[in-house]
């Protein structure tokens, strides 16, 4: 991969649960690293869901092969919008990762 090719600063968060001692749980946001990345747009469409215009769209981020991310609990922050991890695609030959994201509507 091209050192060149990594031209955005992204942030990656993992949530975490936690329980209290009665029980209740709640989500706790932990930034983990920001990083370099080379952004793509794949595909965006706009819906309307609930009498709501919804705008989804679904990114290509592509990091050093080291970068620590999973897939059900880590969320990317990029240009203040939050994106959800769909799959993380590793390829060794160039020594990067391919994150798959969609666009979370708050």
């Amino acid at each position: 991969m091209r050192t060149g090719l990594l031209r955005e600063t992204i942030a990656i968060y993992r949530t975490e649960i936690i329980q209290d001692d009665f029980g209740g749980t709640t989500n706790q946001h932990r930034l983990l690293t920001t990083t370099r990345a080379n952004v793509g747009y794949k595909t965006g469409t706009r819906e309307v869901v609930c009498d709501e215009l919804v705008y989804t769209y679904q990114v290509t981020f592509e990091v050093w092969q080291y970068v620590n991310i999973q897939e059900h609990t880590d969320y990317i922050m990029y240009k203040d919008k939050k994106y959800r991890v769909l799959s993380v695609i590793p390829v060794p030959a160039q020594q990067k990762k391919v994150i798959e994201t969609e666009l979370i509507n708050e």
